[in-house]
């Protein structure tokens, strides 16, 4: 029986290495500066799909436009091939609890998504974590998953 596991593990290795295209992310943090507020610059995370193609995940900020939201935007690149991305943006909640908006899209060459969340924040509680993360996907097959956090007061 343990020796039938084995094989079967082997098995799926052997598959998944020769069915899953060759190609790795490279994921880049890049640093941001904000002030107590949680407003500062809008920053980003990297995921480099190879050929040129990229994908990027903003850092949850302060809506400039809509009074208390709290925005992301993420965008996946690759210049003459079909890219698609998901999104999702989480708050952590009460207990287990977490609110989250999920934005998907795709098309050709470059697509982006938008994805806001109310801001639940109150004078004298700690900040509130927001979470980001990305599902970039080029037709060839690379894909990364970027993934930033941000704690805010809004």
């Amino acid at each position: 029986m343990k020796k039938n596991f084995v094989l079967i593990c082997l098995l799926q290795v052997l598959i998944s290495a020769l069915t899953t295209p060759n190609v790795s992310a490279e994921i880049v943090r890049v640093p941001y500066g904000v002030d107590s507020n949680g407003r500062g610059n809008r920053t980003f995370e990297v995921a480099n799909l190879g050929n040129g193609c990229g994908g990027r995940s903003d850092y949850p900020h302060i809506s400039a436009h809509v009074p208390n939201t709290v925005n992301v935007t993420a965008s996946t690149t690759c210049k003459g091939v079909q890219v698609s991305i998901e999104t999702t943006l989480s708050r952590k909640g009460w207990f287990i609890f977490r609110e989250s908006v999920t934005k998907k899209s795709s098309g050709f060459s470059k697509v982006s998504v938008n994805v806001s969340l109310p801001c639940k924040w109150r004078v004298g509680n700690p900040p509130i974590e927001y979470i980001v993360s990305s599902f970039h996907k080029e037709a060839r097959g690379a894909t990364a998953t970027t993934a930033v956090h941000r704690f805010i007061r809004c």
